[in-house]
């Protein structure tokens, strides 16, 4: 699947890769453990699967990274061109949907989305209390309906 987006005048393809991977994971938090971010990837999922705006711009930095220092787009160029397309009246809901199935079905990330889908899995029976446990199932049953919709 080749996914890209217009800046001035100039086509940015999308490239799942390492790259990407290294600017996916700055939007993780900082473990201290292992002195480095971690878990940036599966914030991003989940971020575009709940269409949070922020996600669209993460997800064409980190896919634009291989482009390199000197060439790739700067985060307000990637702003602006969704902006204008949005402006153009393409729908959100399209955008969203073309960045989380570029990832889920590159062969870079498929199976590290897959392995993240089985542990959000265990989110559903998980809690100390049972109140707790059932505020995880509902939160659980929402994003199951929400990646159900992005991957129709």
């Amino acid at each position: 699947m080749t996914l890209s987006l217009k800046i001035n005048q100039t086509n940015y393809d999308a490239k799942a890769s390492f790259a990407f991977l290294k600017v996916a994971e700055s939007f993780g938090n900082f473990d201290e453990k292992v002195n480095k971010f971690v878990g940036g990837l599966e914030n991003l999922v989940t971020s575009l699967v709940t269409s949070e705006i922020e996600s669209l711009v993460q997800f064409w930095t980190a896919a634009t990274a291989h482009y390199g220092k000197k060439d790739k787009p700067s985060e307000e160029q990637i702003q602006t061109a969704l902006e204008e397309q949005i402006e153009a009246g393409k729908d959100l809901d399209v955008l969203f949907k073309e960045a989380y199935n570029f990832m889920r079905n590159s062969g870079f990330f498929k199976k590290k989305i897959q392995n993240y889908w089985e542990q959000t899995e265990m989110m559903k029976d998980f809690g100390a209390t049972e109140d707790e446990k059932k505020t995880n199932k509902i939160a659980y049953e929402q994003l199951m309906k929400m990646k159900a919709e992005i991957e129709a």
